[in-house]
């Protein structure tokens, strides 16, 4: 009888502390994910938020879910554009954010 009750007490904290998981993908992830949808032959126009999820079967090809429908990708290709589409995040954030040493060789200059 006592391992009952501990076998119950142990089940309702395991099941207090169950949480919602958190979503896997951030708002940078679903817009890489949906610039690649884009630049394939999918036929429908692929927002970030219209990204559901993402995985790969053990054939190495990936799945993109999206609200209306499934993307299929080979799995080298598709991590070939992923880090096309990041060198291209890159390089607009580094052209958008001046460095710190411009900007105070800019304002050295403003003040004379």
């Amino acid at each position: 009888m006592a391992f009952h009750t501990k076998i119950n007490q142990f089940l309702k904290i395991m099941t207090q502390s169950i949480t919602k998981t958190q979503d896997p993908l951030t708002s940078r992830d679903r817009r890489i994910i949906a610039t690649i949808v884009n630049q394939s032959h999918y036929p429908y126009e692929c927002q970030p938020s219209d990204v559901i999820t993402i995985w790969v079967n053990s054939d190495d090809v990936v799945w993109v879910k999206m609200t209306h429908g499934y993307a299929r990708f080979n799995k080298e290709l598709y991590d070939f554009k992923i880090h096309l589409e990041k060198i291209m995040f890159i390089n607009q954030y580094v052209c958008q954010k001046p460095d710190s040493f411009e900007m105070r060789k800019l304002s050295a200059l403003q003040t004379f």
